[in-house]
């Protein structure tokens, strides 16, 4: 029962307009506890720090110290937003069975 509950949530949950969402993110998911998006739900880079258990501020505030170029904190931007949507999972290099790419197209 827990589980349909629980796909029934996420369900509403994506239909629901973005400032409810935030709202309801705000109200019920303590600060830096990990949510769970599936990779469709990130749309923005809020999202993805979200889905990584962070803020924007406290990513901000990891690179405030550093004088990176803009090109380095983007860098650093999309590596969260690649955690996020992979939800950790992280490819093991030397295991050539498991997937780690998706065929763009069919060659015949």
């Amino acid at each position: 029962m827990k589980n349909k509950n629980k796909e029934f949530a996420e369900a509403l949950f994506s239909i629901l307009p973005e400032d409810i969402k935030s709202e309801l993110i705000a109200r019920l998911v303590p600060a830096g506890e990990k949510k769970f998006l599936k990779f469709t739900d990130i749309k923005t880079f809020e999202d993805a720090c979200i889905a990584s258990g962070t803020s924007e501020k406290e990513f901000y505030l990891r690179f405030s110290d550093f004088l990176l170029d803009a090109d380095t904190f983007a860098y650093e931007q999309l590596k969260l937003v690649v955690k996020a949507i992979n939800q950790g999972w992280i490819p093991d290099w030397n295991n050539t069975d498991q997937r780690k790419w998706w065929p763009y197209f069919n060659l015949s």
